[in-house]
């Protein structure tokens, strides 16, 4: 809780949501507490502990969140992993591939980025697994097939991850600087991609806050404004500790 410049402090729903959380991680709730909300500054021969605001507060909290839920998807990934290794190789089985869906809303945030990126990764997979990879099979077997077209948007992945000036490449190096800004952000990317077909060009007065990306579902306009909070995990030294 607070506002502004206020230290933080954690009050009443809050007090209940802590003890929650520390009970289900296994320290105590003044210790989550200090975490989320103190810092220690080290000086010469003194550490110096500071209050943060509600702000940085909330910052830690969610990216304890985030560490914790990477942890624990991984660990549930590799325990179904390991649960479908069991039993004889001829064990008769289903695959099924679900997948979320691609999002286009009236405001598109770093969330619906990342989602329909790796739906963008998926109909990659699925061009090369069942388009690519067929036709080759059935051209290996003396087999005649047609050609078969399809999309191919290998280039709006790489406007979004390719190294160094994709989207994601950008935000990441935006977020390290000492003073990261969306806007800043934003700028690179009409600076590097000005003459990418994948990455239009929004309307002059919405440019300032917004960039556009022509996925193979469609164009889907993100505001910037979040991306560089959202895209930080840096959790506070003490819980690593």
């Amino acid at each position: 809780d607070g506002g502004g410049g206020d230290e933080a402090a954690v009050t009443g729903p809050g007090e209940a949501a802590l003890k929650a959380a520390a009970d289900a991680l296994g320290v105590d709730p003044p210790a989550l507490q200090k975490v989320m909300c103190e810092r220690e500054v080290k000086t010469m021969g003194e550490v110096i502990t500071v209050k943060k605001d509600a702000a940085a507060s909330a910052y830690s909290r969610d990216a304890i969140a985030k560490e914790l839920f990477g942890m624990l998807f991984d660990w549930l990934v590799l325990m179904v992993n390991k649960s479908l290794e069991e039993g004889p190789d001829s064990l008769p089985f289903i695959g099924v591939l679900d997948i979320f869906g691609f999002e286009t809303f009236e405001k598109n945030d770093f969330e619906q980025l990342l989602i329909n990126y790796t739906n963008e990764v998926l109909q990659t997979c699925f061009n090369q697994q069942v388009f690519i990879a067929e036709t080759e099979l059935y051209r290996s077997e003396g087999i005649a097939v047609d050609p078969v077209s399809f999309p191919d948007n290998a280039e709006c992945i790489e406007l979004i991850s390719a190294k160094p000036n994709g989207i994601l490449p950008l935000l990441d190096a935006e977020s390290k600087n000492p003073k990261p800004s969306d806007v800043k952000f934003n700028k690179q990317i009409h600076k590097m991609h000005a003459y990418d077909p994948f990455c239009p060009k929004p309307h002059p007065k919405e440019a300032a806050e917004k960039f556009i990306v022509k996925h193979f579902a469609g164009e889907v306009p993100y505001t910037v404004g979040k991306f560089i909070n959202k895209n930080s995990n840096a959790i506070p030294p003490d819980v690593v500790g």
